[in-house]
């Protein structure tokens, strides 16, 4: 038996070990590895062992997640109601194995419609969801009116709307609040406060343990400085303890230098010597000694600066200087109040964020995601009511499935093992029996900011496998990625210990010690990892200015990728680069339909890839989301109709004359706005050029149609 054959042996087992029924199973499973597959399985099974429909509860984190599960069970029942009496019996034997010949091809058949007429029909939903149901079961019990209603997520930015509305109102008549305001708007960049205050809203239980926590006094101690201490008082003491007659003596020396930076050092160094401010000698002497990031030079002067200089500030690459280590600390002193600081600000907004936004969702009667889980918990957990609602509930679910596990936080974690408590232990038998099953991969956990901790999904593995062994099952044959391709990842996971520094591998050890991947497939692939492009040494413009340039300049790193991209794209096009195609089984020349590119987000260099693709003359889908408002054909329609509606809009008109609705030219629109008298729609009433008067004509006809209307 092949290495290949043996590993596709064990990945079937461990797939068949997975979805048995009658048996407790926590799967750690590999990216490709057949999650779904097995949890529709194990579904199947359940029904063709006469669970009932609404006895299963299959839980996971997104509602794309869940609506894929669902289809997939749909699918797998309802082509079972018509396939042929042979072709059933081989579906059912690959799923069952010999225990195929226990079930009549009859009652295989008349799950598709048992499971459609089960009323709420199959319980596949995200734990929000479900937790969003319990609540509205139990109102009364987890002291909530009846009728209330879950926050949609669409709902979110009007919300964040008026929390920064109330925010910046009360922040006028609260100095503490104001003043943190205003450290915060300085500190982020623009679209920054408003994804700060999500992240408040986000955060929100947290925060009110923080809150409840009595502030920023940990993190001083941690810090190692005073709580109240400013940036001022670390700086005048910095400079007050400061050698200065050895600076006055490395000053005079510095100036008398060869090397003209020498010279620029040791003039301000007597700046500072002189200045009657020592918050501002402090500042001129920093820029002295330490970079914009307070970390030190690795050369202030060399040997032609004079001895005391070098006795002061080290030699080349050599800082280890009393008064070198002495800067370096009163850096960290200052690192560290500006984070003390911008904690203390962020401590004082968000004590005022979430308590309008408790205020603002109770007068809604509304409840978020965050609210749905913790009301949950204590409902099921700490309330006095909790085993009459457990009770209740075990008598409705027999069956827990548990997908994407590890991103199920602790809390939610909790709650599932608050259900699962209140199973009885009854004969495992499959009509009456109570199982559990979850599967997940720590390896693919991305919602830490929610709340995730993969670490308690390994936690449950151990504890799984010191009771029973064969309750953990290991997945690791991907049937999605080539040979080549896995090696990769497990050159970063394994070989350079990337799954080590994602856990402390001594608290939370992998799932199995054999934790790298196997490939299913057996044709070949490739993985290229390109140079980074270079920086402009200008530095990178995040949001480079849309008036009158509407993208990046062309030595930014964004557009330099976007078009060795295309231009690799466009070669392999051009000289018919051979792929191999499965259903011809046989290798052609690549189409662009071949092409995937993944981006991590939507952003400047998305635009740049696809405008790039298109001036390559490659074939391109273009943009998976537009926003209407962000597209410039809409925008000078937008800007059309305030002109129609309010002639003496001179910026929109300008909008107007400058797009592709009139196409004026820089030249005609300067000519046309500079040193005119009134607005611009009156300048171009009086004018007598050709084009504008041309303009004129059009644009009346368009107010006069709009004021029909």
């Amino acid at each position: 038996m092949s290495v290949w054959e043996q590993a596709y042996k064990q990945a079937a087992a461990a797939q068949a070990m997975a979805a048995e029924p009658q048996a407790d199973r926590l799967a750690s499973a590999n990216a490709g590895s057949g999650k779904t597959r097995v949890l529709v399985n194990r579904v199947a099974r359940l029904l063709l062992a006469r669970a009932e429909p609404e006895t299963i509860l299959c839980l996971t984190y997104t509602k794309a997640a869940a609506s894929e599960m669902q289809a997939r069970l749909f699918e797998k029942l309802g082509a079972w109601s018509i396939l042929p009496e042979a072709a059933l019996y081989a579906e059912l034997s690959e799923i069952m194995g010999d225990s195929a010949t226990t079930i009549v091809p009859g009652e295989a058949r008349k799950l598709f419609a048992k499971a459609l007429e089960t009323p709420d029909g199959l319980k596949v939903q995200t734990i929000h969801a479900f937790c969003e149901r319990i609540l509205s079961r139990f109102p009364v019990e987890a002291g909530l009116l009846p009728g209330f209603e879950a926050l949609d997520e669409s709902e979110m930015p009007e919300i964040i709307e008026r929390l920064r509305s109330h925010l910046f109102t009360a922040a006028a008549q609260d100095d503490p609040l104001r003043e943190a305001v205003e450290a915060l708007s300085l500190a982020l960049p623009i679209q920054g406060f408003d994804s700060l205050l999500k992240w408040m809203v986000m955060q929100s239980p947290k925060i009110e343990k923080w809150q409840q926590a009595g502030g920023i006094k940990t993190l001083a101690t941690k810090l190692g400085v005073a709580e109240d201490v400013t940036r001022e008082q670390i700086k005048r003491d910095a400079w007050q303890a400061a050698p200065h007659a050895e600076l006055a003596i490395a000053a005079v020396d510095l100036c008398k230098s060869p090397k003209a930076k020498e010279v620029e050092r040791g003039r301000n160094l007597q700046a500072a010597l002189t200045c009657s401010d020592p918050v501002e000698a402090f500042d001129i002497y920093a820029k002295i000694v330490l970079k914009d990031d307070l970390s030190a030079y690795a050369q202030v002067c060399s040997a032609s600066g004079g001895p005391v200089a070098e006795a002061l500030f080290g030699k080349w690459n050599k800082v280890d200087t009393p008064e070198m280590h002495r800067m370096v600390a009163a850096g960290e002193q200052l690192k560290a109040q500006s984070c003390l600081s911008l904690t203390r600000a962020i401590h004082t907004v968000s004590g005022r964020v979430v308590s309008t936004y408790k205020q603002l969702k109770h007068a809604a009667r509304k409840l978020d995601f965050n609210d749905q889980i913790h009301r949950v918990h204590d409902l099921l957990v700490q309330s006095e009511m909790r085993d009459w609602i457990r009770y209740k509930l075990d008598g409705g679910i027999s069956h827990i499935l548990i997908d994407e596990a590890q991103d199920t936080s602790p809390v939610q974690w909790q709650i599932i093992d608050a259900i699962q408590s209140a199973f009885l232990e009854v004969e495992r038998d499959p009509h009456k029996s109570k199982t559990f099953f979850a599967v997940g991969d720590e390896k693919q956990s991305i919602y830490s900011f929610q709340g995730a901790r993969p670490e308690v999904f390994l936690e449950k593995i151990r504890t799984y496998i010191e009771d029973d062994a064969a309750k953990a099952v290991n997945m690791r044959m991907s049937f999605r990625s080539c040979a080549e391709v896995l090696r990769v990842v497990d050159g970063v996971f394994v070989d350079k210990q990337g799954l080590s520094r994602m856990f402390d591998v001594q608290s939370y050890a992998p799932a199995s010690d054999d934790i790298t991947h196997s490939a299913f497939r057996q044709d070949a692939g490739r993985v290229d990892l390109w140079p980074l492009c270079p920086a402009p040494e200008m530095g990178e413009e995040e949001v480079p200015w849309d008036l009158p340039v509407d993208r990046a300049a062309a030595s930014s790193s964004r557009e330099q990728l976007a078009a060795k991209i295309s231009e690799q794209v466009g070669a392999w096009l051009v000289e018919g680069e051979p792929v191999f195609d499965r259903a011809l089984k046989s290798t052609r020349p690549m189409q662009p339909s071949d092409i995937l590119i993944l981006v991590q987000k939507r952003g400047s260099f998305f635009d740049a890839l696809i405008r790039n693709l298109k001036s390559a003359g490659v074939a391109v889908a273009g943009a998976d989301r537009l926003v209407l408002t962000d597209s410039l054909i809409i925008q000078d329609f937008l800007s059309l109709g305030r002109f129609v509606l309010l002639p003496s809009d001179d910026l929109s008109l300008a909008e107007v004359l400058r797009s592709p609705i009139v196409d004026l030219s820089e030249e005609d629109l300067f000519q046309l706005a500079h040193g005119r008298r009134g607005t611009m729609w009156q300048a171009m009433k009086m004018s007598k050029a050709p084009n504008i008067t041309a303009a004129c004509e059009a644009l009346d006809k368009l107010q006069a149609i709009a004021r029909k209307f």
